[in-house]
């Protein structure tokens, strides 16, 4: 476990705190250790919180700090952002709830996945983990008619373009697609429908994604008790989300796994592993179980076949701490270095470098909705592409999680 004062010197103090409150949580560091930081420390509360909020972990980060003693004017914004959470969670909870009830009231299976849910399932209820989005798990069957029930709630489909264009093949291309739901052009809602865990380029086996449609179980959220995955599916459709996804690039993907500590005896840790064994994963766990150990001092019960490099060492933890990294692998680019060090052998990260060479000639939904080219001029598509990668690659990019919560974090600081 790296040194929370080596933390600090070398990514400063901010993100040294926001670790050793983790670590707090996992209990591989006291409280006491904690508030000896804090009293020797010069902290830029504003960079804490934001920092919490862009790593996705707000809530264990407040609970933490609540009990420790801290400047008053901070313990009231963390009070109030906490409230904000809070707040959000019990609202998407009863609209994610409110939609699996309208949709079974027209035959149409629905299962609740990661958000309110899941902060249940690992947490032990549905306010201790940040959730912005309703994520669903529905069969491509359905979604036809899921297009005209969401219409007729008031949620505009926010995939129609890419929809129309690619037409059956969209469920091949995407492994989800989306819906908002304006109030006065504020989106009160996010809603992404899933089909499958990781994207389809991902170049992980498309078995992956049977997650989703494991066993299920029945949980209350806020009201009414709704289909949910058990909790061992739910786990391993999360890693592999986490890692061959997102690319452990927020400190909540850790965090989130990180539960399986308190859990073992619920959790089917022989069914994870085999699991990932049969998806030919081994980089995913290795380097899972290093930065686990590393930041958060604990020791994920995955297993752990393969070495690593220092250069795959060195990527991941800098990809956590340093500040300039951060939010990168949310960012247009040629290819995510976190994706491709999570490839087994050179043939894969081959494999994967000529797909994202080959994706800058195909179009994807920001290109559609940027150029929205009449249906005889399509075939512009791949032709127009690479400049709009080249020339604006992130000004007109979509919204991503990680620029909600800096807005998010920034609109609660200034209200303050």
């Amino acid at each position: 476990m790296i040194a929370i004062g080596d933390i600090k010197i070398k990514y400063g103090t901010e993100i040294a705190l926001i670790v050793l409150c983790c670590r707090v949580h996992f209990k591989t560091e006291d409280r006491t250790a904690l508030q000896n930081f804090i009293n020797t420390s010069v902290i830029d509360w504003n960079d804490a919180i934001f920092l919490s909020a862009n790593h996705r972990i707000e809530p264990i980060i407040y609970k933490i700090l609540q009990k420790a003693i801290i400047p008053a004017e901070v313990a009231n914004r963390i009070k109030q952002n906490q409230f904000h959470l809070i707040q959000n969670s019990f609202k998407l909870a009863l609209e994610t709830e409110r939609i699996i009830n309208k949709l079974a009231g027209h035959n149409i299976r629905c299962l609740t996945y990661k958000g309110t849910a899941l902060s249940k399932q690992l947490y032990g209820d549905i306010v201790s983990r940040e959730s912005s989005d309703i994520d669903l798990v529905i069969a491509t069957a359905d979604f036809d008619s899921v297009i005209n029930l969401m219409r007729e709630d008031g949620y505009t489909f926010e995939s129609l373009l890419e929809y129309n264009y690619y037409k059956d093949d969209v469920y091949k291309r995407n492994k989800d697609l989306s819906f908002n739901k304006y109030e006065n052009d504020s989106r009160q809602f996010h809603v992404e429908f899933h089909w499958g865990v990781v994207d389809p380029t991902s170049g992980v086996k498309s078995s992956a994604n049977s997650a989703l449609f494991d066993e299920t179980t029945r949980m209350e959220l806020a009201k009414s008790e709704v289909e949910v995955l058990n909790i061992s599916s739910h786990y391993l459709a999360v890693f592999l989300h986490h890692s061959v996804a997102d690319g452990f690039s927020i400190l909540r993907d850790l965090v989130d796994i990180g539960q399986i500590i308190f859990l073992k005896d619920i959790i089917n840790t022989a069914y994870i592993n085999q699991s990932i064994s049969g998806l030919r994963l081994k980089k995913a766990p290795a380097i899972c179980h290093f930065i686990c150990k590393e930041l958060l001092g604990i020791a994920v019960p995955l297993s752990v076949s393969v070495n690593l490099s220092a250069s795959e060492k060195d990527f991941f933890i800098e990809q956590l701490l340093n500040k300039k990294m951060l939010g990168s692998n949310f960012k247009a680019q040629l290819f995510k270095k976190s994706i491709y060090y999570l490839k087994d052998n050179a043939t894969d990260k081959f494999r994967y470098l000529l797909r994202s060479f080959l994706l800058r000639f195909t179009p994807s939904r920001k290109d559609i909705r940027i150029f929205n080219l009449p249906r005889k001029l399509h075939f512009l598509y791949p032709v127009l592409k690479p400049f709009r990668s080249v020339f604006s690659p992130s000004t007109k990019a979509e919204e991503t999680e990680m620029a909600r919560q800096q807005k998010k974090s920034l609109f609660r600081n200034n209200n303050d």
